[in-house]
């Protein structure tokens, strides 16, 4: 096995394995496992040790975490320190101006009587008098608790299905689309399934993901089982498998993500979902609903609608396998493996077709299905 040098990244793992009469096989963050990881749906595992001692990604990432500010707490911890600094001088002012009193009326002569015109001081005994009715007739101030504001930034979100905008060919009959259109929801994800007391709950990355793999559950097309190579849907009076043959994994950059899988009657097909301008971008050139669905998509953002689209394209054994030797090469590559698996990435999710499906979310609302 051969991988990169220690350092601190812990969402960040580049190797290769190499095995006696086989492949190359890339191993990714997703093959690695930090101290105090726990397994979950499996048994047991084979491990190598990659790291040790001071050469872990925990040791070399603990060191002290850097403070992070804000403008608005940085703006009021300044004018924290304008207001302790006049409070300081106020009172540095007002210890000299009665030291200065002090001096030179004595101890008894410290009030003044504000009544008088001027500003001279009273008789001792007339002092005390009105310093006694003075503090009679004053109320003192109730004290006032004061406790800083905690702002809560909630951004949940509802799935609201519009209008689903479809560009397949014309001689696709609408059953047909909408089954394409829900083996996507249930088979273009990562989420990983759990069975409690006979129930399937999921494990997303996102909420939105979430909601769509329960969303195909509601329409009866439910997301059962993953293992490493296969999907396995329950769709209605039957159970079909889908031989998952890469995950296009999605990033900030990319905006969207992708499954490759070879459906039960041998066919290769690419799932892929994302941000409306990078799905639409990739379109086919010859697809007739282009024009359409530009003008759907400006008025769902005039409404402030954020879409995520579905699209599908087939792909022919011959344009899989030259593809797959340029990806192998990009997902072993030790050196800007990250950019050379986009590039890869690119080569493939450019040939979507006219299947074009679109998911709206308003924020402010409660995350549903």
């Amino acid at each position: 096995m051969e991988c990169e040098s220690p350092n601190r990244h812990l969402y960040d793992f580049v190797g290769n394995l190499r095995l006696d009469g086989h492949s190359t096989m890339p191993l990714g963050p997703d093959q690695i496992l930090l101290r105090g990881a726990q397994l979950r749906n499996t048994q047991w595992i084979h491990g190598v040790v990659v790291y040790t001692g001071h050469d872990t990604k925990l040791m070399q990432n603990s060191t002290r975490p850097p403070l992070k500010l804000s403008n608005v707490e940085r703006i009021t911890n300044f004018q924290i320190l304008v207001l302790f600094g006049c409070l300081l001088a106020i009172s540095l002012v007002c210890s000299i101006g009665q030291t200065i009193w002090k001096y030179q009326y004595g101890n008894d002569a410290w009030y003044m009587d504000l009544n008088s015109p001027a500003t001279a001081h009273t008789h001792p005994k007339k002092r005390d008098l009105m310093t006694r009715a003075y503090w009679k007739t004053s109320k003192p101030g109730g004290a006032r608790k004061v406790a800083g504001s905690g702002y809560l930034c909630l951004t949940d979100q509802t799935l609201v299905v519009l209008q689903p905008q479809t560009g397949a060919s014309a001689d696709a009959s609408p059953t047909a689309v909408i089954l394409e259109f829900m083996t996507m929801m249930a088979t273009c994800h990562t989420a990983v399934p759990e069975r409690i007391d006979g129930n399937i709950s999921y494990q997303a990355a996102s909420p939105d993901e979430g909601a769509l793999v329960r969303a195909a559950q509601t329409l009866g097309f439910v997301f059962s089982g993953r293992t490493p190579d296969t999907v396995i849907v329950q769709m209605p009076g039957r159970e079909e498998k889908y031989e998952l043959l890469h995950v296009l994994e999605f990033t900030s950059t990319r905006k969207r993500m992708s499954v490759i899988v070879r459906t039960p009657s041998g066919k290769i097909r690419l799932y892929c979902k994302g941000a409306d301008t990078v799905i639409y971008d990739r379109l086919a050139d010859s697809s007739r609903y282009k024009e359409i669905t530009l003008k759907h998509l400006e008025q769902f953002a005039t409404e402030g609608l954020r879409t995520l689209c579905f699209s599908v394209a087939d792909v022919s054994e011959s344009s899989y396998q030259q593809w797959l030797e340029i990806h192998h090469r990009a997902c072993t590559s030790l050196q800007n493996r990250s950019l050379k698996l986009e590039e890869s990435y690119e080569l493939i999710e450019k040939v979507l077709q006219s299947v074009l499906w679109s998911f709206f979310t308003q924020q402010d609302k409660q995350l549903t299905s």
